[in-house]
């Protein structure tokens, strides 16, 4: 059975002070999506990418103020048998203007009664858990230690064709979707649900492909697979689950299990899970653990999640050294201003102003390496550009990794942005890193590296 396309698109949204009307046609959906910045409308997917049918003419009232939305929409899955996935989205408020920043991103797994097989069953999605908290207003966005941050939130609705059971092509079609189709940070992907969703939450978790891509999970009211707790240790997610003694439907026993389960790993867990118990209190036990405030929890979940990061995560990495090979001026420079850099990659970057200009034409190309001291993953490369040339050139600086004398091209910059950071993705293991000026009079603020060590 594919997922079932409907003719009503949905833009769901807290109340707020001001509407407008705008056309359900397929081109005003898109440009809405695409823009992101007053509203986000649904776009109704099939697995065959068909359009709505007779929804041209139809307007519909979008909130234009409220940055707490839920789009309706779907992704394709080939590898499950209805084809597709339906699934609520919401993003940042800030999303459409921040570049290629990166953002924590929480995938929400639902319960029993929430299950269905078309756009229109997503409403039920908001009954509980974190839909429901941004259906009321709430924008997803939390303080920790000092620095605001948003989730991207998914809330993908599973089919009644499976039964109680999240497959684990469906849970791989949700997480890979993700991971590929949005700004999500790779080292901050998290996974929690409650009930059918706890249960979920663990076989995602206790997946040997799925785990190495998530950096925390939450399961509420649920249990899993005993005999897979090991995976959780092995790949050391954080875990903090909850649960009510007196649950009737999910045994407290239930999630004890688990529990124990993953206490018992040799090696032990790094971190030991974290497993809260709400006397008194029967199967909803989600009402208190997706609690955004205080009342139950300080941290709470939400800010909990925050400071956790996927094992092995890429950090900023501080360079021991410069050395430069060839060119004018002091390539010192590259690295001189890490701390007003800051962390670009998470959105709080500064601007450095010294910057190494290496030369004439008669110079070029200039080169200096990066020493690290030692070995790492290198996974991000941040450019400082301060010339916002109208250059033809995608090649005005060079990075490469290796070593002296043996050199691997990664990334290509052609310096055409003014006081912007530019960001180069790329998968090396390396100790040296090599910047080289290939234009005159072109210089470079600073570089930031990222990794795992």
């Amino acid at each position: 059975m594919m997922y079932e396309k409907r003719s009503s698109v949905h833009c769901i949204t807290a109340p707020a002070s001001r509407w407008r009307h705008i056309a359900r046609s397929s081109a005003a959906r898109l440009a809405a999506r695409a823009g992101q910045v007053s509203c986000l409308t649904a776009v109704a997917l099939s697995a065959s990418c068909g359009a709505v049918d007779g929804a041209e003419d139809d307007l519909e009232l979008i909130d234009e103020t409220s940055a707490a939305v839920l789009v309706a929409t779907s992704l394709p899955c080939s590898t499950i048998s209805t084809g597709s996935i339906g699934y609520l989205e919401h993003l940042p408020s800030d999303y459409a203007t921040t570049g290629d920043q990166r953002y924590p991103t929480m995938i929400f797994l639902h319960g029993r009664d929430e299950r269905g097989s078309n756009l229109d069953d997503l409403e039920r999605l908001k009954t509980h858990g974190p839909p429901k908290h941004i259906k009321n207003g709430h924008t997803m966005t939390f303080t920790v230690d000092g620095k605001t941050e948003k989730f991207i939130v998914i809330a993908p609705q599973l089919s009644p064709t499976f039964g109680l059971t999240y497959p684990q092509a469906w849970l791989t079609c949700v997480i890979d979707h993700t991971l590929a189709n949005y700004r999500a940070d790779p080292d901050r992907l998290y996974v929690t649900g409650l009930s059918m969703g706890g249960y979920g939450t663990y076989a995602a978790a206790t997946s040997a492909t799925l785990a190495p891509k998530i950096a925390a999970v939450a399961p509420i009211a649920g249990g899993g697979t005993v005999s897979k707790a090991c995976v959780i240790a092995d790949n050391h997610i954080p875990v903090w689950a909850f649960h009510g003694d007196a649950d009737t439907v999910v045994p407290l026993a239930t999630g004890q299990a688990m529990i124990n389960a993953i206490n018992n790993c040799e090696p032990p867990p790094d971190p030991p899970p974290i497993f809260t118990i709400y006397p008194g209190v029967g199967h909803n036990s989600w009402d208190r653990a997706y609690n955004t405030g205080h009342t139950y929890h300080n941290p709470n979940l939400y800010e909990w999640l925050l400071r956790q990061r996927r094992d092995g995560a890429s950090v900023k990495l501080t360079p021991v050294s410069v050395t430069k090979e060839s060119g004018l001026g002091d390539a010192g420079m590259l690295i001189d201003e890490q701390g007003i850099a800051g962390d670009p990659r998470d959105g709080t970057a500064g601007q450095p102003v010294q910057g190494w200009a290496s030369g004439y034409a008669s110079d070029m190309p200039a080169n200096a390496y990066i020493d690290l001291g030692e070995e790492v993953d290198l996974t991000d490369v941040y450019l400082f550009d301060a010339n916002g040339n109208n250059t033809t050139r995608n090649d005005e600086w060079v990075v490469s990794v290796g070593a002296p004398g043996s050199w691997t091209v990664v990334a290509t910059e052609p310096s055409d942005r003014y006081l912007v950071w530019k960001r180069h993705t790329v998968s090396a293991r390396t100790r040296y890193v090599r910047i080289s000026n290939r234009v005159a009079f072109i210089g470079m603020n600073e570089v930031v590296l990222y990794g795992r060590r």
